[in-house]
This record gives structure tokens, C-alpha cells and sequence, in this order.
């Protein structure tokens, strides 16, 4: 049976979804995602490995609407109504009505419309609401495309895409909004404030099961006034005095999530965007979602270094400037396109500076450092690193010629292979970091196998053994032979009252120790009838076809015992 599309599947969500449906915001202690949730490769079937690359960012929809927006149900109407028609904002063009609407990508999810949105000890906003009419970060008419200076007000909001998940463990994310949002991750509702609000945070701790990517997606809306979205996460359990004191519990998993609090004491150096880092352009479909002009529901791949309408703003803690996709009428700019550094420091072992690698005006900039190796200012490298640019030693299991002279080569702890010392060989498992030898098997030929110290298994025992597969081989008994790894019968000897025995390797010259009365061949692989007498009316034995004697000649006859019955 084919799954559901991802969002159909969150209406199969735990039960306390309906505990939140029924709450403007709630956070759940911990929210334990499905790994059966996980986005799946098309082609293959298995989970999608992480994208520790990054990714482009997520796919979004803005929409501005004629009426009131004050739930999750009046945001979707938005987002879901047909191009142009209600509850959509229409603007005139030369006597047509046009709908604003437009999909774009977004690398941070970290929106703001610039007036006098309460930062709550946040990072910082990085992105404006399209339509925005003025806000001090940027310059007068920026961020006005897509119909002008429409204004930021009853306007949604939906982000989808791929978050990867490197390894399973438990994830705390922030939450920042004015007005509300639902945030949705691997088919599970994780949080939402169902309602209209000044600015305000929640947390929630939700568990990755596996590693690998989730679908994702943020329904949020503006309805009017002050409008914020900021999404925050940290790669552990992170915890709270309480529900509404901001500041870090000690220890960190013993405290309580936040729900619509206005503490400024949130340490923000504790957290971190989701942006591109961790999101890519969704890769799942979803067929409750609507068609957009007549075509099923963008995935933004198209969109890709095609024009782009959200305006990032100058924050030197950032990701870079959107130059490649922004483009504004009338040959208006962003402050934000003379961006030139990242804001993020060299690796150890290198110097310089970390350039855009998306401004028009720094082409060059790879989003890498300008590398200086240190090696030109010094004499030796630290551990770990090797050769004249002090380059970092990359072996897993081992140690590393390192140093100024060194080569970076490894050499590899006990048992492991490779050349990064990155491979346990056949016959050996992994236990503690170690590669140990799998137990020895007595007469095992082939090649032993294991996962642990109890569960070895051997692929060929030595001829004449069966127990292939298994995890013993034993020499098959007398009166079987080995064959296709089992002991099976030797082949009979016709006319044998005894046992047969052959050779145990391929079951051939078998051998009975005892033919039956009238025969004689014990001891070969023929049991061959006496000769006959005449005259004999009880039992012919022989041990040779010349011996053959009678135990009872018929009555009036001599020679029992014999080899003949005379008259």
C-alpha cells in the first residue's frame, strides 16, 4: 500500500495533538518523532541520508489576505484559496486585478517587518516580510516588490522543506512569533500558538529517532501591528527555570519548556537559525495541498538562482546577503547586497576570512576561507595536523603522521584497515571503538563472520563437516556423508541386514557390515546371493560364491550341512 502524503499522515499523529488544538499554545514535555516519518530516496526506497552539505533553504509561500487572520484554519484558507479569489488581496494593473501571491526561497527562517518587534534575546532579525512599507534595517522602498508597498499586515506564511538529522538524540527548538504559528516536523504536529499574540517564545524538546532527513513545515501569519517568526534550535535537551522565566535550568534537562513567555533572559549564544545549514527544498509531495494555477503544488526546484523577493538584512552573524536570487524594480537595492563576510571564523590551521558565496560582488567568495596556511608564519603545526599548510590528519582509527614533515598518513590501530583506518575487515566486529577478531570456529574453512562475540557463523566448513551458515561445524556420524553443508544417509547396499557406512566427504564406496541370510558381500559394497541347492529345504549360507552350505537337506536326503543334498 502507498503511503500517505506527509501531512495527511499528521491526522495520525499522537494523541496529544487534540490536547494542543484545544490551547492557543502548549509546548509538550518531549514530542518522539516516527523514523518511519523520514523522507524516503525515490529510487531505492531507503531513508534519505542528511544532507550535511546544507541545502538551498526552504520553499515558501506568501500570501496577503482582505480579512482577519487569528488561526491556524483562517491562515490555511489563505494559503489555500484559489489564485484571486477570496480571501486573497487583489491590487489593480491597468484596469486587471492582480494577486501578490508568490513562492520564493528562503535560507533563514527568521522573519521580521522592522517595527518595534521585541527581540527577546534573540540572534537578531535577518529577513523583511515582503511588502513591508519602511523599517529602519533597510533602506526607503526596499523589499516592495510583488505589488509595491502593499504593507505587512494579514498576511501567511508557509515554509516547507527537508530537515536533515545527523545522528538520533534529542533536539530543544525556539519558537518566536507575533502573531501564531504551527510548527510541524516528520509528520507530527511538534508545536503551534493557535492564535493572535504580541511577541512571544516557546520551546519544545523533540526526539529524532534516526538519523536522516524529516519533512518539515511552519504555517505562520501576521494579522496586524508587530509581526516576528524566528525559528531557533540547539542539538540537545535545553530546559528553563520555568514556563515563563527564560533563563537555563541547571542541569539543563531538569526544568520546563516556555510557553508564550516574555522573558528577556533567553541566552541566544545557546542556540542557533534553522536555516539552509539544515534545510533543503522539499522533496515530498502532498496532494491535499491545492493545484497553483492549474499545476500541482510548487517544490521551488525551479526556482532555484531564479529572482527572489525576500530582502536579508545587514546582520554580520548571518548567512551572506541573497544576491544571486533578489531582484527589485526599478533598480532599487538592498543594503544587504554589499554584504562581503559571513561572520563565521577560519578552521584551526588556516587563516583568513570566510567571503559571501552568493553576493554578485564577491564572485569569488566560496563561503570557505581565503586559505592562508599557517605553516608560511610557522615553524611547527599542532597534534593532529600535518605538512606546510598544517592541513587536519583525517584517520578514524589511528594515529597520524603528523607535524611540519609530516604526510597525513595513518597508522591504523589493531585490526583496522583502510587508508583512513576507517574499516573493520571480515572476521571482525566492532565493540567499544575496537575491531576485535570474531570467535574461532573448529573446522571452519571459509570465512567466519560476526556482530558480536556470540553470534559467529562460518561459510564453509572443511569437507565432511556440516554446519555451514551456522556457528559450529561436526563431523558427520557413521552412515552419513556431508552433503550441501547437512549430513545426509549413505546410499543403501541391496540386500544388507546391517549398517552402511561410505566416505564422509562425498558419500561414495559404501560399505555393509552385515548382508542378510542367503547372502554374502559383507564388508563390501555388494551383498550377492548364495548359490543355490538342490534337494535343500532349509537355509543356504556363504561367505564366497564357492562355500555355500545348506542347514537342512529335504527328508530321505544326506548332506546337511553340506554343499550338496543326496538321494
Amino acid at each position: 500500500m502507498s503511503p500517505k502524503p506527509p501531512l495527511l499522515r499528521l491526522l495520525g499523529t499522537m494523541a496529544w495533538v487534540l490536547l494542543i488544538a484545544f490551547v492557543p499554545g502548549v509546548a509538550a514535555a518531549q514530542v518522539v518523532l516516527d523514523a518511519d516519518s523520514r523522507v524516503l530516496d525515490p529510487v531505492t526506497g531507503e531513508p534519505l541520508a542528511p544532507a550535511l552539505a546544507g541545502g538551498e533553504g526552504a520553499c515558501v509561500q506568501f500570501s496577503k489576505g482582505t480579512s482577519g487572520l487569528n488561526s491556524v484554519a483562517t491562515a490555511l484558507t489563505l494559503l489555500n484559496a484559489d489564485p484571486g479569489t477570496s480571501p486573497r488581496f487583489t491590487y489593480d494593473v491597468d484596469g486587471e486585478p492582480v494577486d501578490p501571491t508568490f513562492f520564493a526561497i528562503l535560507d533563514t527562517l527568521d522573519l521580521t517587518r522592522g517595527n518595534g518587534a521585541n527581540t527577546l534575546g534573540d540572534v537578531g532579525f535577518d529577513q523583511l516580510l515582503p511588502w513591508t512599507s519602511s523599517a529602519p534595517q533597510i533602506t526607503s522602498g526596499s523589499c516592495q516588490s510583488q505589488g509595491g508597498p502593499l504593507g505587512a499586515d494579514r498576511v501567511a506564511v508557509r515554509m516547507r522543506g527537508n530537515i536533515s538529522v545527523d545522528e538520533p538524540g534529542i533536539w530543544t527548538f525556539s519558537i518566536q512569533s507575533d502573531d501564531g504559528y504551527r510548527l510541524s516536523i516528520g509528520n507530527t504536529l511538534v508545536s503551534q500558538f493557535n492564535g493572535n499574540r504580541s511577541p512571544a517564545r516557546d520551546t519544545v524538546r523533540v526526539v529524532f529517532p534516526a538519523a536522516g532527513q524529516y519533512p518539515f513545515e511552519v504555517i505562520y501569519w501576521e494579522n496586524s501591528g508587530v509581526a516576528m517568526f524566528e525559528l531557533l534550535y540547539t542539538p540537545r535537551e535545553y530546559t528553563f527555570v520555568s514556563s515563563s522565566n527564560a533563563a537555563p535550568a541547571d542541569p539543563l534537562d531538569s526544568g520546563s519548556d516556555l510557553s508564550s513567555t516574555t522573558s528577556t533572559a533567553f541566552i541566544a549564544e545557546d542556540f542557533e537559525r534553522v536555516d539552509s545549514r539544515l534545510l533543503g527544498l522539499p522533496t515530498w509531495s502532498d496532494s491535499a495541498l491545492p493545484e497553483w494555477n492549474g499545476e500541482s503544488y510548487p517544490n521551488c526546484s525551479d526556482l532555484v538562482g531564479e529572482p527572489n523577493d525576500i530582502c536579508v538584512l545587514d546582520d554580520e552573524d548571518a548567512v551572506c546577503g541573497n544576491g544571486i536570487i533578489n531582484a527589485l524594480p526599478n533598480d532599487l537595492a538592498q543594503e544587504c547586497d554589499t554584504k562581503a563576510l559571513a561572520g563565521a571564523s577560519c578552521p584551526p590551521g588556516f587563516d583568513g576570512e570566510r567571503f559571501c558565496n552568493n553576493d554578485p560582488d564577491y564572485a569569488d567568495g566560496d563561503s570557505t576561507c581565503t586559505l592562508v596556511p599557517a605553516a608560511e608564519t610557522c615553524t611547527e603545526c599542532l597534534p593532529g595536523f600535518f605538512g606546510p599548510s598544517c592541513e587536519p590528519c583525517a584517520c578514524v582509527n589511528g594515529d597520524c603522521d603528523d607535524g611540519i614533515t609530516g604526510t597525513g598518513a595513518c597508522i591504523c590501530d589493531t585490526e583496522w584497515t583502510g587508508p583512513l583506518c576507517e574499516t573493520c575487515p571480515d572476521g571482525f566486529f566492532v565493540a567499544g571503538g575496537d575491531c576485535i577478531a570474531c570467535p574461532g570456529i573448529d573446522n571452519c574453512t571459509g570465512q567466519i563472520t560476526c556482530t558480536t562475540v556470540d553470534n559467529a557463523t562460518c561459510d564453509q566448513c572443511a569437507p565432511g563437516h556440516a554446519g555451514t551458515g551456522t556457528g559450529a561445524c561436526t563431523l558427520c556420524e557413521d552412515g552419513s556423508f556431508e552433503q550441501g553443508g547437512v549430513c545426509v544417509d549413505c546410499p543403501t547396499v541391496d540386500n544388507c541386514a546391517g549398517d552402511v557406512s561410505c566416505n564422509v566427504v562425498d558419500g561414495t564406496s559404501p560399505v555393509c557390515d552385515l548382508c542378510e541370510d542367503g547372502f554374502f558381500g559383507t564388508g563390501t559394497d555388494t551383498c550377492t546371493a548364495c548359490s543355490a541347492i538342490d534337494n535343500c529345504t532349509g537355509q543356504v549360507t556363504c561367505t564366497t560364491a564357492d562355500d555355500a552350505t545348506c542347514d537342512q537337506c529335504a527328508p530321505g536326503h544326506a548332506g546337511t550341512g553340506t554343499g550338496t543334498c543326496t538321494l
